[in-house]
């Protein structure tokens, strides 16, 4: 038998279409508004990442510049304790090199010379005083420029004075105190034999010129606050010869 539908399929058919495109919305619109909150979620957690390694990263920068302040500040005390071990090494090098250059003096002051006075400004060192004659100040010149520890005499005045009755040069010598080495004075110490002869000598021409009688030193007192040499003793008649210093 035929069997004919007179029902309207056709509105079904489009009813049942429009159920299934609203399901297919509203899963879409949910698919979308999961993704939409996952997106969300993950920008979320990526930006707290950033923010807490943003936070390591100052905290490390901040620890870094206090470390640098007190490396800086550990540099600035580190330059303050040197300028102190310079100036201290400084003040003692000063203090070696005068009690160096007095008693090189001593040692190199031949007996004839009087010293009146001796002043050092920096490495540059002036004295004055007497001499039985001039041969005595040669001979001092010749000791300070063999000297190690003494460089460059240079006579820079002689003028005759009278001390006591008695004539007599003053003289004014300069001269560096420097030290010139071991090889410098390895090689002027052989001609201490010859420095010798000539001091012998020089005594004896002096003692030519030295009237009989007269055993004192001419008296020429030191000046405050310089190095001097002491004389012998003296006395009341003229003096002739003076005492090596020391």
């Amino acid at each position: 038998m035929i069997r004919i539908n007179l029902l309207p399929y056709k509105e079904e058919l489009r009813k049942a279409k429009r159920q299934q495109f609203g399901v297919l919305a509203v899963a879409f619109a949910a698919a979308a508004a999961l993704t939409v909150f996952v997106a969300y979620e993950l920008y979320d957690v990526a930006i707290g990442s950033q923010n807490s390694r943003n936070q390591m990263l100052q905290a490390g920068i901040d620890s870094t510049k206090r470390q640098l302040q007190e490396i800086e500040e550990i540099k600035a005390k580190s330059a303050a304790l040197l300028g102190r071990k310079s100036a201290i090494e400084s003040l003692q090098k000063d203090r070696n090199n005068t009690v160096r250059l007095l008693s090189e003096m001593v040692q190199q002051t031949p007996e004839g010379i009087y010293l009146t006075s001796l002043q050092q400004t920096g490495a540059n060192v002036e004295i004055k005083g007497y001499a039985q004659s001039s041969s005595r100040v040669s001979i001092l010149m010749r000791n300070i420029e063999a000297s190690r520890w003494m460089n460059a005499p240079m006579l820079k005045e002689v003028q005759a004075v009278v001390v006591r009755g008695r004539r007599v040069p003053e003289f004014t010598l300069s001269f560096q105190a420097v030290d010139k080495g071991e090889a410098t004075a390895a090689e002027a110490s052989p001609a201490v034999g010859d420095e010798d002869a000539a001091l012998d000598a020089a005594e004896a021409n002096a003692s030519a010129e030295t009237a009989p009688g007269a055993t004192s030193a001419p008296p020429a007192p030191t000046t405050e606050g310089e190095a001097a040499t002491t004389p012998a003793a003296t006395t009341d008649s003229a003096p002739a010869e003076t005492a090596k210093e020391g």
